[in-house]
């Protein structure tokens, strides 16, 4: 299962005096800015961090809080503050922290770091009106990557991506990874076409592309990087 970029929107619905005038929607959207998309924690560190910024002109509440990846896994770290207000322009470093052993060493293991920005009811100086109105906040729900690493393994996922198997299978492309690394796809093009993919391979598993190719077409891809950017091309034949 894979945690997608969600918008949750809340209404605040106010009913005021009866009015034939046509319902009026005032729409505000909330969102924070990240400086990582993903956060690798290394098996011999005692913590991880990123920060997130409030680019609004107003305060926001931040929740965050660490998910699994299925709901039968267990959370092997925390995250803190797990609550916190930021005023306009602040920043806050959340820090993420193993408090549980994990016991696989020799692949990685992955989970998410969820945050929330809950928006206040209105803006600061936000006149009511005499009407019948909707009020639309957009909340902003996203999950970042966790992706712990033990120290077993050696290279990367822009080194390893280059091992990835593609096969046709079903009239489908299915995608094999051989390495103990998570490796997420950064760019795909089959035979020149380019292939919209947004998801994630786990180590020594598959992932099936609803996308039919014949065998002998040509592959080209990259992987993202530890940091965010993406590997060299890598190019195979489809078996």
């Amino acid at each position: 299962m894979k945690i997608r970029l969600s918008v949750v929107s809340l209404l605040f619905v106010t009913l005021h005096a009866l009015s034939a005038e046509p319902l009026n929607i005032n729409k505000r959207e909330f969102s924070l800015f990240l400086d990582k998309t993903r956060i690798i924690y290394n098996q011999g560190d005692s913590s991880e961090s990123l920060s997130a910024v409030n680019k609004q002109a107003y305060p926001v509440l931040l929740q965050a809080k660490i998910m699994p990846v299925n709901k039968s896994d267990s959370v092997n770290f925390i995250v803190t503050p797990p609550i916190t207000r930021l005023d306009p322009g602040q920043q806050v470093s959340l820090r993420i922290i193993k408090n549980k052993n994990i016991d696989e060493d020799k692949k990685e293991s992955m989970s998410y770091l969820c945050i929330n920005t809950l928006p206040p009811e209105k803006k600061s100086g936000e006149k009511s009106e005499k009407k019948i109105g909707l009020n639309l906040n957009v909340l902003v729900s996203t999950c970042e990557k966790i992706i712990y690493r033990p120290t077993s393994l050696s290279g990367s996922p822009q080194t390893e991506g280059a091992k990835l198997l593609w096969q046709s299978a079903g009239g489908k492309i299915v995608i094999h990874n051989p390495t103990p690394f998570v490796m997420t796809i950064g760019s795909l093009r089959v035979n020149g076409k380019k292939i919209m993919l947004d998801n994630y391979i786990s180590p020594q598993d598959s992932l099936t592309i609803n996308e039919s190719a014949e065998k002998g077409s040509v592959i080209n891809w990259t992987v993202i990087a530890d940091y965010g950017g993406e590997s060299a091309v890598f190019t195979k034949k489809l078996k």
